[in-house]
């Protein structure tokens, strides 16, 4: 592009005939970027050689971390990034922000000076450095010797996401775990949260489920039990008696019953026969014969005939003349009325 300056590598040649020289170039590199690519290689090479780039020295990074240490711009996108996915996400724990520069001349003693107070403050499980993409230049801080040296120095297990993708740093290499982005650093926190928490969960209902299944049985087992020993208790051996003996009981009171209306039977017929065959009964039809004749004799009396209107004829001697060859002679009669006697004279002519 028309006014930039560029570093190139390549080798002159001649050409003679016309005295021409030709620059034949191998290498195009940005002036400045290729002095610091150059830097960068070095200082790789020679922390490299020292061994803090070996993964034999990395420290394992915690699974379900409780407290996060993040070292980065607070005003920046990264840390926004990084705070909306673990909220996405659910995770659950403490996040402090330890807020540094993360570009220019200042920014690698901050992020060191950071790095040793997180040491200090002895409550993190995992430290994050992390920015958004930039330039080589942008992202220098991030290959300062010092600054590497510290991370390996450190404690507290460290993941870088600095950058893009395609951006690599010192930081990224001495630290425990690389994410290409602070976004990834995130999402890699958050996925063995995910998945513990999946884990828990499908445990949970396993759990509920055994311990629902085995309460059950042991229910039932009890409610078996509690039915046996009610069964078997001497209560309802009790109850079971007195419904015997309320069936005995019935059982009886319908047998004597029975019996009772039997013999009242029998009784009342042997009443009946005794009736028919006792003096009483025959005195009572003799009673009854003899009130008729009674009642018979009396209509036939004298004093009945006397109240039914007749008259007797009594002669002196007190006998009563019922035929006319007794009035032969002239004598004193009586004429007997029902209230009374009357004496008259007979007159034969």
């Amino acid at each position: 592009q028309e006014g930039q300056q560029i570093l190139v590598y390549g080798e002159i040649s001649l050409y003679e005939p016309r005295g021409s020289y030709q620059l034949i170039v191998a290498i195009v590199l940005a002036d400045g970027q290729g002095k610091l690519q150059f830097a960068f290689e070095q200082l790789k090479q020679k922390l490299a050689a020292e061994g803090l780039f070996d993964s034999s020295r990395k420290k394992p990074i915690p699974v379900l971390p409780k407290t996060i240490g993040v070292i980065t711009s607070p005003t920046g996108a990264a840390i926004r990034d990084f705070i909306s996915v673990l909220r996405r996400r659910g995770w659950s724990g403490h996040l402090i922000i330890l807020p540094s520069k993360v570009q220019g001349n200042d920014a690698a003693p901050e992020l060191i000076a950071q790095i040793a107070r997180a040491g200090k403050m002895d409550v993190f499980d995992l430290l994050v450095i992390c920015r958004g993409g930039g330039s080589l230049e942008d992202l220098w801080p991030f290959n300062d010797e010092a600054l590497v040296r510290a991370i390996a120095q450190c404690p507290i297990p460290t993941i870088s996401g600095v950058g893009h993708e395609i951006d690599f740093t010192l930081v990224d290499f001495v630290s425990d775990l690389r994410a290409e982005t602070p976004t990834a650093a995130a999402e890699h926190i958050s996925s063995h949260f995910l998945k513990t928490k999946d884990r828990l969960q499908s445990a949970i209902k396993d759990l509920r489920r055994s311990a629902t299944l085995i309460v059950d049985d042991h229910h039932h087992h009890l409610t078996n039990l509690a039915h046996r020993l009610k069964a078997q208790s001497p209560q309802n051996y009790i109850n079971n008696i007195g419904l015997r003996l309320d069936d005995v009981s019935n059982r009886i009171l319908s047998s004597a019953q029975r019996d009772i209306f039997r013999k009242r039977e029998r009784l009342s017929e042997l009443r009946a026969r005794l009736l028919a065959i006792s003096p009483e009964a025959y005195v009572s039809l003799l009673s009854e014969r003899l009130t008729q004749l009674q009642k018979r004799l009396i209509n036939s009396s004298i004093e009945s005939s006397l109240k039914r209107g007749f008259v007797l004829l009594q002669d002196p001697k007190g006998h009563y003349v019922t035929r006319k060859a007794a009035l032969n002679e002239e004598k004193d009669f009586d004429l007997i009325f029902a209230d009374g006697k009357v004496p008259i004279v007979v007159k034969l002519v």
